[in-house]
């Protein structure tokens, strides 16, 4: 067994378990979790769409059952990540490689080659750099539980809250850098940094999760695995044991109890006015004639949020069904008031999601797509102008449940609002149109 030995009153190594493996062996193993892995993450897609068909005929333990499902898959996707990044980095140990090798080897996409790589490089004699592998075992073990968060609270729970944003991201920083202090590195806060990096990046590479939703969390996460990696840090240089620093992911489901009594939940209302240069018999008609919205959205809907694309009313007066389609799909909507010319209300009976991810690898079946973000009702209201004019204002009342809602309260505020501001710029243009027209 081959050790890095440590300098006398230097940090501990922490080498001793890292025996070097030789090729056949590591194949032999590598190859058979590499395709488990790939099985668990892409293979199951039949059965799912056929749970969400069997839901959408009411048997609702079908949707739990969904759940389940993709706890387990998950937690057989953490299982062989594990055991693939332990396994390279004992190969690492035997061929010298640096630790960049070992975080090829668990990201989706990247395995393969580097796990040829390892398995054809040849054994060194030289010892793999002591930093390089206290920063693997860091990220390693910081992978694991940003992964393991991720299969408790998003897929097992359907929790998006301050466990998952700020939690789990503290938690990994504190034991990635507690690791990577205790055993030498000398950039331990880096090492925090490095997880969270490798975390987004098998996340994103099995398409648990899609590129807004990870660039959205991405500035919160760093900063809770900072001040994670701060304590973990100290606490290395204080000399507390490991089963003391590894007993703080304990926080996580006191955090997700805490979060179940009061889940995150935030109210907010909007009104937008817009003055058109048409009567309100006009505006009336573009309303409830709105057909399809041909001014491309801000670049941010672009990349996935929802954004509208049309609306059709089918019927007149109150109880008429509005649709209002977006680029996510369709909100059905009941008119609760119905005055030509002065006002149009609705209550928003079903939203469809709030963004379509992007995730080249498959379709993202987050739970967070659908309804954390929801529009409660909507409201036109119609003033006449001096000089044939008319004032268009719009008010809505939406919620959101995913917290913490401070932070991600502005940019719901900044959707509706450029939602709302192209739309209403959209009925001025047909209204003036109209009354152009006639």
């Amino acid at each position: 067994m081959r050790t890095h030995g440590k300098m006398a009153g230097g940090p501990r190594t922490s080498d001793r378990a890292l025996r070097p493996i030789d090729r056949l062996p590591y194949l032999a193993a590598a190859i058979p979790l590499l395709l488990l892995e790939y099985a668990a993450a892409f293979i199951p897609g039949l059965t799912q769409r056929s749970l969400e068909g069997a839901w959408a005929f009411g048997i609702g333990w079908m949707a739990w059952l969904g759940r389940v499902e993709g706890s387990l898959l998950g937690l057989v996707i953490l299982l062989c990540s594990a055991a693939l990044g332990w396994l390279s980095l004992r190969r690492t140990v035997a061929t010298g490689d640096p630790g960049s090798f070992v975080a090829l080897a668990v990201v989706p996409w990247l395995q393969l080659p580097a796990i040829l790589w390892l398995a054809l490089s040849r054994s060194d004699s030289s010892p793999t750099a002591p930093d390089s592998t206290a920063a693997v075992r860091g990220a390693l073990w910081g992978l694991a539980i940003a992964f393991g968060a991720e299969i408790l609270l998003t897929l097992t729970f359907g929790s998006y809250g301050i466990a998952l944003f700020v939690g789990s991201p503290f938690i990994v920083g504190l034991i990635a850098s507690y690791l990577a202090q205790r055993d030498g590195h000398p950039r331990p806060l880096m090492v925090a940094q490095y997880a969270l990096v490798l975390a987004s990046a098998v996340l994103f590479g099995f398409a648990l999760e899609g590129l807004v939703c990870l660039l959205i969390a991405y500035p919160l996460a760093a900063l809770a695995a900072l001040i994670g990696g701060a304590f973990g840090s100290g606490l290395a240089r204080m000399r507390v044991s490991s089963g003391t620093a590894f007993s703080t992911i304990a926080l996580l489901p006191l955090l997700l109890a805490a979060e179940t009594a009061a889940p995150p939940l935030a109210e907010f209302g909007d009104t937008r006015s817009i003055e058109v240069d048409a009567p309100p018999a006009a505006v009336w008609q573009a309303i409830v004639h709105m057909g399809t919205i041909h001014s491309p959205p801000a670049a941010p809907f672009d990349w996935g949020l929802a954004y509208p694309v049309a609306g059709h009313i089918q019927g007149q007066g109150v109880g008429a069904v509005r649709l209002g389609v977006f680029s996510t799909g369709t909100a059905y909507e009941r008119v609760t008031r119905w005055k030509p010319g002065r006002e149009l209300w609705f209550d928003v009976l079903s939203d469809p999601p709030m963004m379509r991810e992007s995730n080249p690898f498959g379709p993202v079946r987050a739970p967070h797509l659908e309804g954390y973000f929801s529009t409660r009702y909507a409201r036109f209201t119609l003033a006449a102008l001096p000089g044939r004019r008319t004032r268009l204002t719009l008010a809505t009342d939406h919620t959101l449940r995913i917290g913490p809602t401070e932070y991600f309260l502005p940019l719901a505020h900044w959707a509706v609002r450029e939602n709302k501001r192209r739309v209403l710029a959209h009925f001025r243009t047909e209204a003036e149109a109209r009354y152009r027209a006639t």
